[in-house]
């Protein structure tokens, strides 16, 4: 096993933007919902195991990844009112106001 410090964060699978999102964009003022599965049991086991643990946050990045200068992160909800188990169904309402 790894130590604590070594553990990674979960990924984020199933990310998909509703139906007023097109593939030549979203008019500005528009509201788009934004839903994800954050799930923490996807790691590899040839290394020994990796405990899951619960979801505690989520989160989404607008035109600047989390990697990258100054990205503001914003926060995803759980769909079912609470992070506290290691799958968790996430949304977020994005206001495209002023983009």
């Amino acid at each position: 096993m790894r130590p604590a410090s070594f553990r990674r964060g979960h990924d984020a699978v199933g990310v998909q933007v509703d139906s007023r999102a097109s593939s030549v964009g979203v008019r500005p003022g528009t509201t788009v919902t934004l839903s994800a599965t954050l799930d923490d049991g996807r790691f590899s086991g040839l290394n020994g195991m990796e405990p899951e643990q619960n979801i505690a946050a989520g989160e989404y990045y607008v035109d600047v990844p989390p990697w990258g200068a100054s990205p503001s992160p914003v926060a995803l909800s759980p769909a079912d009112g609470a992070f506290d188990d290691p799958l968790e169904d996430a949304v977020a309402a994005i206001d495209t106001t002023g983009w």
